[in-house]
């Protein structure tokens, strides 16, 4: 008996892995096809919005556009690692697969003392893991300015119908 006999797995859940790809995938799709709509909406909903509430209004959308873009790029990211964990954890089972095998045939060969059959006909396959890879996803959205300053005397204006039909074309909205 060898010292690779015992069978060693890996745990790596390839239905979980191609699920959480898919789901960032598709994420970071969304988020990058819908800033190219919401500026439209953003532009029609600002025609005539003027004043404080209107630079606020302006900021909030800005810094949710870059908000949007970032986390797209973290789960582009975050999709990829993924994709390289489970490359590597499939390196890691043939390396097993490929390490037992080798060790029953030098069971084999040691038990009926075939010593024409040398390792150099026969090598061992690496004996050191497959290094498995760091993932990390991180997102924090931006802090948002949520009061429009100024003394309350100047004036700030919008199209309330420009900006209901900014809301309507929200992604979340009803």
């Amino acid at each position: 008996m060898g010292i690779f006999d015992a069978a060693v797995e890996i745990a790596f859940d390839d239905g979980a892995a191609d699920a959480l790809i898919s789901a960032a995938d598709s994420a970071d799709q969304t988020l990058r096809s819908e800033g190219s709509f919401l500026g439209v909406a953003t532009g029609y909903a600002m025609e005539d919005f003027k004043g404080g509430y209107a630079t606020l209004f302006n900021h909030a959308l800005a810094v949710r556009a870059d908000d949007r873009g970032r986390l797209a790029g973290v789960l582009a990211v975050l999709a990829e690692d993924v994709r390289q964990a489970k490359l590597k954890a499939r390196e890691e089972k043939s390396r097993l697969k490929e390490l037992a095998a080798w060790q029953q045939r030098a069971d084999f060969r040691e038990q009926h003392f075939q010593t024409f059959q040398s390792v150099a006909s026969d090598p061992m396959p690496a004996e050191w893991p497959v290094a498995a890879p760091t993932i990390s996803a991180v997102f924090s959205a931006r802090a948002r300015v949520r009061l429009a300053g100024g003394s309350g005397g100047a004036t700030s204006s919008a199209d309330p119908g420009k900006l209901r039909e900014f809301v309507k074309s929200e992604p979340h909205a009803p």
